[in-house]
Formats: structure tokens, C-alpha cells, sequence
């Protein structure tokens, strides 16, 4: 991930450097309206120091070395003169606190901007503090540009809200497009000829979320006196769930009618000490909620003495679904406990 993120950055680069020529070519025209000299100031915005609360492995001391090849590259190419960008680096300290980053990072953003100091910001690994920042900084200079490899939940999505922010990843809504054509049961009687993948869908319709999430976990630790729960950040796999939710029943007429009043979802804390046999419970759980097979058989109401040799033979294929399902149970505790 770290690789893929740092690559990215001389393309940020690239970015800033059309963005300020189209910006001197109109200062030529207008050059008494908010006219425009170098240096190119840009505010970089990430963590000094490396954490747990950052998922990306992005700090300031492993960015550093690659936006300064790529500053030195848009001077060698000819794009830009020597000289022609003033970076700042601002800590939003995400490795001390998840919740106060937010104000930390949009204390760096005013400060550069009452300094003069802010034409452009780069940077982010928390995705709290892109939205705040990216929401104030429109309303600054006509609009700042915000770019970043981050910033993938697909709130973010909203051009209103954030009209000047750029992501070169993305957003989990690509995620859940993916995820919509290859797992999810689509009906053909609703789904255009064009687009309609169902041949090559698995065709899932009982599914569970079953996730990492602090603020939701059903192991967290009970808090004495006032609930915290507002404290905690939501995680990056409650995003992009999140994003998949909201795309299923967008799309499907069917995941709108079996979503509609709760979405299936089995949220822990993977930070947490547990047994192998608690994860082997959960699991177990999780398997038989999504497991029709059984769900059926319980609310059926049938007369087995009529139906004796129809139930040996779903007994038999019942036997069989749980062996297979005791298996994948001992794979995925495996798993999960590495």
C-alpha cells in the first residue's frame, strides 16, 4: 500500500504544476486579479511519526524524500524553474490522538493560509481531517486544491461539499461496484440486458458484514458513566462496507427490500485479546445467519411423518454443510489468528 501511495505523489506534483499554469496564464490577461508569483506555496499535511491509527504507513519523513525527487524532476523536465515551490511539512499528529487530528490539521491550514503560505495542501492519511480541511479550504482564496492518495470513503464523493478535492486512489464506491458484478444476487427481470452480469455473479443474496470496528465492535469493553461511543473513529472497513451497503441497494431492488430496516452486519475489534474459540464462535454465528439451508428448515412447519424420507435427505445435506462449514470455520480462525 505504502508503495503504491508513494508513487503516486510526483502525479500530484504534475497536477499542481497545470493547475498553476492555467493560473499564470490567466494572471497574463488579468494580472491585477489575484495575480500570482513564485514560489508555488504547498502545505503538506500527514503524521510525523508512524502508528497504529494510520493504516497507510504514510509519515512525513517517508514522504519527504519522494515529493523532493519529484519537485526536482518537474525542474529538470522544463516544466518549472528552479525554486519554483515552497513545501511545508505540518504534523497533524494522527499518530498521538485519531480525534484531535482533525482540529490539528486544520490548525496547519489556517495558519498557513493567515501566513500567506497556502496555495495548495497534499498530503492526509486520516480521513476525518481531509473532510474538515477540504470543506474549509474552499471558501479560502476562491478554493485551495487538496490532493491526496487517501480519502477513499465515498462520502468524499460529494463535489459540493468538496469541490476542490482530488483523489488519486479513488473511492470505496469502485470497490463496491466490483464487489456488486461478482457476489451479489441480481435479479434479470430488473437489471438492463447491457449491464446485467448474473451469469457470471455467484448470485449471493444472505450475506453479513463482518468487520473491524472500534466504535461498533460488539467485544469492546463497557465504559463506566457516559457513553464514548462518539469518541471513536469509524474504521476504513466500515467505509468501504459502508460504500457497498448504499451501492447494493441503490442498485438492486432486492437488497433495498432485505436491507431496508437492518443491514446484517457482525462488527468486532480485532485489536482485542480473544480465544481461538471466541473467534470460532462468532464465525459459527455468522455462518448459520447467512446460511439459508438452515434458517429455512427452522421456520418451516412441516409434517416429517410425511416428509420422512425428503428429511433424511436433508438432514444428510445438512450433515454435510456443516462439516464443510466446520472446515472453512478452522481455515478462517487460522487466519485470524495470525
Amino acid at each position: 500500500m505504502l508503495g503504491v501511495v508513494t508513487a503516486l505523489i510526483p502525479r500530484l506534483l504534475l497536477i499542481i504544476v497545470v493547475a498553476l499554469r492555467e493560473t499564470q496564464a490567466r494572471n497574463d490577461v488579468r494580472s491585477t486579479n489575484r495575480g500570482h508569483t513564485l514560489p508555488y506555496n504547498i502545505l503538506v499535511v500527514l503524521p510525523a511519526k508512524e502508528s497504529n491509527n494510520d493504516k497507510f504507513g504514510l509519515t512525513i519523513e517517508r514522504a519527504r524524500p519522494v515529493i523532493d525527487i519529484a519537485v526536482e524532476d518537474v525542474v529538470k523536465s522544463g516544466r518549472m524553474p528552479a525554486g519554483w515551490v515552497n513545501l511545508t511539512f505540518w504534523d497533524d499528529r494522527y499518530w498521538e490522538d485519531t480525534n484531535l487530528a482533525e482540529r490539528y490539521a486544520t490548525v496547519g491550514m489556517v495558519k498557513a493560509y493567515c501566513e500567506h503560505r497556502l496555495d495548495a495542501i497534499l498530503g492526509f492519511a486520516d480521513s476525518y481531517g481531509l473532510a474538515t480541511v477540504t470543506k474549509v479550504s474552499a471558501g479560502l482564496n476562491g478554493g485551495v486544491p487538496v490532493l491526496t492518495t487517501a480519502g477513499m470513503p465515498s462520502v468524499l464523493n460529494m463535489k459540493k461539499s468538496y469541490p476542490f478535492l482530488t483523489r488519486m486512489q479513488g473511492s470505496y464506491r469502485q470497490l463496491a461496484v466490483s464487489m456488486y458484478q461478482l457476489i451479489a444476487y441480481q435479479d434479470p427481470t430488473e437489471t438492463p440486458m447491457l449491464w446485467n452480469s448474473s451469469s457470471i455473479s455467484l448470485n449471493y443474496l444472505k450475506m453479513m458484514f463482518f468487520y473491524h470496528d472500534k466504535k461498533r465492535a460488539i467485544n469492546k469493553p463497557p465504559k463506566d458513566g457516559e457513553s464514548q461511543e462518539s469518541d471513536v473513529s469509524s474504521s476504513h472497513c466500515y467505509f468501504s462496507l459502508y460504500a457497498i451497503k448504499n451501492y447494493f441497494t441503490e442498485n438492486s431492488k432486492v437488497f433495498k427490500r432485505e436491507w431496508q430496516l437492518n443491514t446484517p452486519s457482525f462488527p468486532f475489534d480485532e485489536e482485542l485479546p480473544r480465544t481461538r474459540d471466541t473467534t470460532r464462535q462468532w464465525l459459527s454465528e455468522v455462518s448459520m445467519e447467512t446460511n439459508d439451508l438452515w434458517r429455512r428448515k427452522a421456520r418451516l412447519n412441516v409434517d416429517y411423518m410425511l416428509l420422512d424420507h425428503l428429511i433424511c435427505d436433508f438432514n444428510e445435506i445438512i450433515r454435510l454443510l456443516k462439516d464443510y462449514v466446520e472446515i472453512l470455520i478452522e481455515i478462517l480462525v487460522d487466519l485470524l489468528m495470525i
